[in-house]
């Protein structure tokens, strides 16, 4: 059966894009930005969190004055440990969901943020195991975490609930922090010079300038991702910062107007400022632990940075041999300690001064991460209007307190007004975006719309490959109106592909309005629209971010997509296009140009299949050989349950059976009835096998749902 095409009858409207309208502006809060938001969490005697008070429990006071409390909600959220996936096979990886969904976050938003110019080379392999300990503790299924570096932006990883793309991210970690001030000082480097050796050696104002260029960079990026993370309103957001804290003294030069010093204090201040303002906790975890100062000036004075041979140059500017002699006699254990006091003095600044803790001299990182857990999953948040009203920005000294007796209240201890030229607020008729293109401009998926989407990449043309997504609305999603017998609705649709570390690529843009008979709008009622499209991308790491909206509401979810370099492996497989009987109903249109058809029909974005139905599999076999003899791939699909038993299964076979320098396409297609199964969990794995050379082989893993109806 072939799907209903809402492309029948349907006009298409292209939507041309302002600057003030791109798929990647950010979004457009319908709020006054005077109101203040804080979030407290209350603990008793004994540190357990109290979650039985009212707004009638709370005074909330600004420079002394109480305000008064215009929102008051206490946030539970479930404290819950990751559910391992269905067994696969021995030693093989937990399986990544290939759908993801806009289901509302009912858990905690965490930003980790790697302080890779300020930590040291030798603690590298430190920070990627307890970074990996706070993700496999702290991270649980429901929630959503974002992995920052400070110094190398093509590492990042977006917000996801995929745990082992965060983990992916953490083990590039590569510490690159400059060698001790002290020893700098008092070894008595030269400054740099043409031909010293086999690299250039900073002199001790050089290095300076370095550090203060650092400490810069760093404040940036958090008063940057505190404005980022400003966006999402009514949540707790915690950023926990991985890091030694800056390794220069903002303490000199006080009073030197226009000093470089000056400058650093200047945007620490506004770092922790934008996160006040933006409501942002930040968590400081200090890798050293409990550590001996004389051990770090041997550490230091043999470190090794990136910039070693082996390693990729910094664009902070490293020399590649700073740091390879011994420490002077002259240097000792309390000029040291007074530099990691001025370090550590960052660290609690930043925590303290937004509601947070730091982590320091311990090796113990299992106690603060629960805390952070608890924190992030019982507290209240507050908000009001200010009673002062001044556009003078200036901070505002804020103290949320308790009136029951022996309870201990935290909460970020100040804010920064705005200043004169902020505007007070967006009007409620403003037009500038779209919902859609609002929803697509969040830092988190909007559910205002349910959707699923999916994508697979196929071998395509050169270096790229095609990929082909789908995306299926929900029939919550629409509000037909009746014209002249004839149901009626505009769907806004918006896409934008951002690379790992990169610029956003332009995506599609599109309104499309319906016009529906009688028959058609029943069956967009019941089982709701899928849109199919496809775009080209080369190897590496990607977000599709897909919107959809109509004039009163609208979603958005990401996609986290990883396309192959399909050339390299001598036997590689395709992403696997699912679909079913069932799924065939469901009426399908094209976003853009047309998309690759199938033969089983559009791929389906849902992994929930009945036992009537059928199911069906597809995908490609790139035979990359390259031999003269002939040879055969075989191809073979399993079902199997949630004990690992095989259910069902077919086989197929591709031949190569003349000479060629050039890869083959093997295409597959697989049939499963699902009825006589027991409704549960499944496995669906194809495995494809060659007979030349070490017999190599690929294989891909997709879970799904066998429901009773």
């Amino acid at each position: 059966m072939r799907p209903a095409l809402l492309a029948l009858g349907v006009a298409l409207v292209v939507v041309g894009l302002s600057a003030q309208q791109s798929p990647t502006a950010p979004v457009v809060f319908r709020a006054a930005v005077d109101f203040v938001e804080v979030d407290a969490t209350v603990t008793d005697a004994r540190g357990n969190a109290v979650s039985d008070l009212t707004a009638a429990d709370f005074e909330v006071l600004e420079d002394g004055k109480r305000q008064e409390i215009a929102s008051f909600t206490r946030v539970e959220l479930p404290v819950q440990r990751a559910v391992p996936s269905l067994p696969v096979a021995a030693g093989s990886t937990a399986i990544v969901p290939d759908v993801q969904t806009n289901t509302p976050i009912e858990g905690g938003i965490y930003l980790i943020v790697l302080d890779d110019l300020h930590t040291g080379f030798d603690r590298t392999a430190r920070v990627r195991e307890i970074a990996r300990q706070f993700i496999e503790r702290a991270v649980g299924p429901n929630d959503v975490a974002a992995v920052v570096y400070t110094g190398h932006n093509d590492m990042n990883q977006d917000f996801t609930g995929n745990r082992q793309l965060l983990l992916k991210a953490v083990d590039k970690f590569v510490g690159e922090k400059l060698r001790s001030a002290t020893l700098v000082a008092l070894e008595g480097i030269r400054p740099a010079r043409p031909g010293a050796g086999d690299g250039l050696e900073l002199g001790e104002d050089n290095v300076k300038d370095v550090r203060a260029y650092r400490a810069r960079s760093v404040m940036g990026s958090i008063r940057q991702l505190s404005e980022f993370m400003a966006g999402i309103r009514g949540r707790r957001k915690a950023m926990v910062l991985f890091g030694e804290g800056i390794d220069y003294d903002i303490d000199q030069a006080i009073g030197t107007e226009g000093s470089t010093a000056d400058v650093v204090r200047e945007e620490t201040r506004t770092a922790i400022a934008s996160a006040q303002r933006g409501n942002v906790t930040i968590y400081s975890v200090d890798p050293r632990g409990l550590f001996d100062p004389a051990d770090e000036m041997v550490q230091s004075a043999t470190q090794v940075h990136r910039d070693s041979p082996g390693f990729a140059p910094v664009s902070q500017g490293l020399p590649p041999n700073l740091g390879r002699k011994p420490p002077p006699a002259e240097a000792n254990g309390s000029t040291l300690q007074a530099e990691v006091r001025i370090q550590q003095d960052s660290l609690k600044a930043l925590a303290q001064d937004t509601g947070g803790f730091a982590a320091l001299n311990t090796n113990n990182f299992l106690r603060p991460f629960d805390r952070i857990v608890r924190e992030n999953s019982a507290y209240y948040l507050i908000g009001y209007q200010p009673t002062n009203d001044q556009r003078d920005g200036k901070l505002r000294k804020l103290e949320v307190r308790v009136k029951r007796p022996g309870l201990t209240v935290r909460a970020r201890n100040g804010y920064k007004a705005l200043g004169s030229s902020t505007p007070a607020s967006t009007a409620a008729g403003d037009t500038a975006a779209s919902p859609a293109l609002d929803a697509l401009g969040s830092p988190l998926p909007v559910s205002g719309i349910p959707m699923r989407v999916f994508a697979a990449p196929f071998k395509g043309s050169m270096n790229l490959s095609t990929v082909t997504f789908a995306i299926e609305l929900d029939p919550s999603a629409f509000n037909f109106e009746n014209k002249n017998g004839r149901w009626v609705e505009t769907l806004e649709m918006a896409t934008v592909i951002v690379p790992a570390g990169g610029r956003p690529r332009p995506g599609d843009h599109s309104k499309k309005s319906f016009a529906l008979q009688p028959g058609l709008y029943e069956t967009v009622k019941s089982r709701g629209a899928r849109i199919v499209g496809q775009t080209e991308l080369p190897p590496g790491r990607y977000q599709l971010r897909v919107a959809a909206g109509t004039n009163s509401k609208a979603g958005s979810t990401v996609y986290d997509l990883e396309v192959p370099d399909y050339s390299t492996a001598p036997l590689a497989l395709s992403g696997l296009v699912l679909s079913s009987e069932d799924s065939l109903k469901t009426p399908t249109m094209a976003l853009g140009t047309q998309a690759t058809e199938f033969p089983n029909g559009p791929p389906a974005a849902t992994r929930s299949f009945s036992r009537s139905d059928q199911l069906m599999v597809f995908g490609e076999v790139y035979d990359n050989a390259r031999t003269t003899a002939a040879h055969e791939v075989s191809i073979t699909t399993t079902l199997r349950n949630a004990a690992g038993v095989i259910q069902r299964t077919t086989m197929g076979r591709g031949s190569s059976v003349e000479p060629s320098a050039r890869s083959a396409v093997h295409k597959f297609s697989a049939r499963m009835p699902l009825a006589d199964l027991t409704p549960g969990g499944y496995v669906i794995r194809v495995e494809a096998r060659g007979d030349f050379g070490d017999r190599p082989s690929a294989s891909r893993d997709i879970q799904i749902l066998v429901t009773p109806q």
